[in-house]
């Protein structure tokens, strides 16, 4: 089959010139004469014959740069990817291998029921495929069992390297409407497992009282709180079942937690904000930025799902007008103080600055993929596990819940189902990864299971594709513009990822000129 070219061409804010190569994921200074001699060295040297270059330059110059271009084409295939057959699934047997030794995340759902009834919430009802609040919850014992059993699954990595820790959150509905099975859950983990459990707790922060609070600062689980900026923003989605806002309640538990336990408070409490096209992105700012040390700090932002649900359908052209301009604000806002070394706030950083992130923390040719799923934003079903009030296992939490892969208990069987797996991964690979050999931004496709999965099946939208390739080119764009205006600027969001240049010689390269010895060589 015919390599397809898997590059893209992109100019800087300064009009400066780049490739962005997706077979290696590096980016690299781009003249016109290194075009000409990589579409000479892709018509013609790939049937192994003589290839110039067709255009008055200096022999120096053109064996210097057909130099470069066989360099990175024939050591570290650079620019082309041949499309070939993507390997078969792993069986049943050497899916749960796989499992064994990189299951890294357990979730324990404690229970389906909830104090509050956000409005974009995914079991609110809007989402088709979706589960929806229900009385349902885990009973004590099937929390315990469940740690027995994935501390178990993972026993080889804990063989292999006895400080290996692997992460537990509990989650809901509000997991802290049953504590019966978080108390046994980490009393247990306490007891049995000490010091392998990083343990963690996503809650809506209306339920943290003294004796809750006490409970999870003496047991240094983290919690994640969710918090939508300012009362009028917090308070227009998120309501308990009376229909009250509960942004006061929240930041009374936040300030209360502050006063008596302010270690915990420092190190183990952080905020996740959602937004949507109602957001109000200059009152959402200037919230954090005026309550930046009275509050957490941020965790994470992220926008209301748009996937098989309702909420998003009553947005008008001019709301998703507002929206973007929203965005494009903070982003411009973000690389304007990346590149006057400013302090970013918190909330522009995971706002204007998320997908300059994705670039600044791309995948480079030397870095591990896992070979079924070799390109978009997959991990392998079982690297976390989610485990549901009955038992029933997930992918992860995020997914809708109609393709389990196993269960603790029941007539299906005990754990992991190695052929659901595989079935998993085969869906995928049809649906999603058969287009994506000629892609050429396959490092910052974002596409997972919790994607992907919709009514037992896999799916990708049509428009998918073009959007990423879209999105990918503009952070790139803006990627590179940083670096340029300033060489120490770190989009890495201090993630210590090197920012330009290669891992392939061990050393990090900094700056445009470090990048031009780097790729000449």
């Amino acid at each position: 089959m015919k390599p397809s070219r898997v590059t893209l061409t992109f100019t800087s804010d300064s009009g400066r010139s780049y490739l962005y190569d997706d077979q290696t994921g590096m980016i690299f200074p781009w003249t016109q004469l290194r075009e000409a001699a990589l579409s000479a060295y892709l018509s013609v040297a790939l049937q192994k014959e003589k290839y110039s270059i067709q255009r008055p330059v200096s022999r120096t110059s053109e064996n210097e740069t057909n130099r470069f271009v066989k360099k990175w084409a024939q050591k570290y295939g650079a620019f082309v990817r041949t499309p070939t057959s993507l390997p078969q699934p792993p069986s049943p047997a050497g899916a749960l291998e796989w499992i064994r030794r990189h299951s890294a995340q357990m979730i324990l759902i404690l229970t389906e029921r909830c104090n509050l009834r956000c409005r974009y919430c995914a079991y609110s009802g809007m989402y088709k495929y979706n589960r929806v609040h229900s009385q349902r919850q885990m009973s004590p014992e099937r929390a315990k069992g469940a740690i027995d059993w994935f501390v178990d699954l993972v026993r080889i990595q804990i063989q292999c390297n006895p400080r290996r820790q692997v992460g537990l959150t509990f989650y809901g509905g509000e997991p802290l409407l049953n504590m019966p099975a978080l108390r046994a859950a980490v009393e247990h983990v306490q007891q049995k497992y000490a010091g392998l459990f990083n343990l963690a707790l996503t809650t809506n922060g209306v339920l943290l009282t003294e004796d809750k609070v006490d409970f999870l600062a003496t047991n240094s689980v983290h919690v994640v709180i969710s918090l939508d900026g300012p009362q009028t923003e917090h308070d227009r989605e998120r309501v308990d079942i009376s229909g009250a806002g509960t942004h006061a309640r929240i930041m009374n538990n936040l300030h209360r937690i502050r006063q008596t336990h302010p270690q915990y408070w420092r190190e183990h409490l952080r905020l996740i904000s959602v937004y949507s096209y109602k957001s109000d992105f200059k009152a959402v700012e200037a919230f954090f930025e005026q309550n930046e040390g009275k509050i957490p700090p941020l965790f994470r932002a992220q926008g209301v799902s748009t996937r098989e649900g309702e909420f998003w359908r009553e947005a008008t052209s001019s709301d998703y007008k507002r929206f973007y301009e929203g965005l494009s604000i903070l982003r411009d806002q973000y690389k304007q103080k990346m590149i006057k070394n400013l302090t970013v706030l918190d909330f522009v950083r995971y706002t204007g600055g998320n997908t300059i992130f994705g670039v600044a923390a791309r995948n480079r040719v030397d870095d591990p993929v896992t070979p079924w799923l070799p390109f978009a934003g997959s991990c392998f079903p079982g690297q976390k596990i989610a485990v549901g009030v009955d038992g029933t296992l997930d992918v992860c939490e995020r997914v809708d819940g109609t393709f389990p892969i196993g269960r603790l208990s029941g007539a299906s069987g005990e754990g992991i189902d190695g052929d659901r797996v595989r079935s998993l991964i085969d869906q995928y690979q049809h649906a999603v990864l058969s287009s994506c050999t000629d892609c050429c931004v396959t490092r910052f496709c974002n596409f997972c299971f919790a994607s992907a999965l919709s009514g037992g099946s896999i799916n990708k939208p049509p428009q998918m594709c073009a959007e990423t390739e879209k999105s990918a080119k503009a952070a790139l764009r803006d990627y590179v513009s940083i670096l340029e205006a300033n060489p120490n600027a770190d989009p890495c969001l201090g993630f210590g990822r090197v920012a330009f240049g290669s891992r392939l010689s061990g050393q990090p390269t900094k700056t445009l000129q470090d990048l031009e010895c780097e790729v000449r060589r």
